[in-house]
């Protein structure tokens, strides 16, 4: 009788461990999820729902110091609205967020997989791409203008089309991201100055813009 007592409690025991054991990692595995939950919220921008710019500097830093083997190049593209403030202005800030989420949208249907896209801050987002050469580069900030430039804004209520003016950076990798990101911003205050609406390449090979 005392054996099988102890038989069952042997029994009971490991059978109350295996179930704290799965409860334990139940509620481990409902943390986890919890976490990643709250870091990618942390991560994205609250009015459009792309990265922030926190989480760009960061993936950048990687991305930038990574060695590449071949001809890769990473290149980050710069892209502040043209003359938004009169958005604001003219149609009040409710339409201007409603203008820099669909921005936001179009950019994002724009980019290819792979590439990062942030709203940097106010109306200007940015792009971390890698391409094969300098000429790629240019050609998929082209199509990102191009994007904006096409698209109908008729339906905010906008009397003029809105446009975007690009600033882009293209380095072989590795390379430093505060350079990167200061040739893209220098390229970008180019682009205003020449008109706007427009990309203008601020990386070390010279290109007409």
């Amino acid at each position: 009788m005392r054996t099988f007592h102890r038989t069952w409690a042997a029994e009971h025991e490991a059978a109350e461990q295996r179930r704290l054991s799965a409860s334990l990692t139940d509620e481990v595995g409902r943390l986890l999820a919890v976490q990643h939950e709250v870091q990618e919220l942390s991560s994205r921008d609250e009015l459009t729902g792309i990265h922030n710019r926190r989480f760009f500097m960061a993936e950048l830093a990687r991305r930038a110091g990574r060695q590449v083997l071949g001809t890769s190049l990473t290149s980050v593209v710069v892209i502040d609205v043209d003359r938004f403030k009169r958005v604001n202005d003219g149609h009040g800030h409710a339409v201007g967020d409603r203008v820099l989420a669909e921005v936001a949208r179009l950019l994002a249907d724009t980019v290819r997989a792979g590439d990062l896209l942030c709203r940097y801050g106010g109306e200007e987002f940015a792009v971390i791409q890698s391409h094969p050469d300098r000429r790629s580069a240019w050609r998929a900030a082209e199509r990102l203008r191009t994007a904006v430039e096409e698209h109908d804004w008729s339906v905010f209520g906008l009397n003029d089309d809105l446009t975007v003016s690009l600033g882009l950076a293209a380095r072989f990798t590795p390379t430093v991201p505060e350079a990167l990101l200061a040739s893209a911003d220098a390229a970008l205050y180019e682009a205003k100055r020449r008109g706007r609406n427009q990309v203008c390449d601020g990386s070390d090979v010279p290109q007409a813009c």
